[in-house]
Order: structure tokens, then sequence, then C-alpha cells
């Protein structure tokens, strides 16, 4: 639902950013980034979050940097 929405009714551009906190996989900063071309950065507490979302960004093809904080 929340992709959905963002893709759809979010407005997003190529020239957008979108910030993404907790993301986890990182799955919906990635789909959203590969739906409308924008740019994300997203975070996450855990590292190993971080290095799983980083592989699933790589195979996937978003347009995402992610980091720890």
């Amino acid at each position: 639902t929340l992709v959905n929405a963002a893709v759809k009714d979010g407005k997003l551009t190529p020239s957008s950013e979108l910030l993404d906190l907790c993301t986890g996989s990182g799955c919906v900063p990635i789909t959203i980034s590969k739906a409308t071309g924008c740019h994300a950065d997203a975070y996450d507490i855990r590292e190993e979050a971080v290095a799983l979302a980083q592989e699933n960004c790589k195979n996937l093809g978003g347009n995402v940097d992610f980091g720890v904080f």
C-alpha cells in the first residue's frame, strides 16, 4: 500500500529525493526508485540490514544509497 501510494500519488519524478528510515531489506526505496526514477537515501540501525539492502539494490538495480545510523 505504501509503495503503491508513493508511486501513483506521490508525484515523484527522476529529480525527486526520497528518504527511508529503518529500511530493513531496502525493498521500499528500491521499488520506488525503480518505478519513478527518483534517487533515495535509506538508513537502518543494523549493519546487517544495510548490507542486505545494498546487495538487494545491486541485484535489482535501484538508485539508492544506504547507510547506518
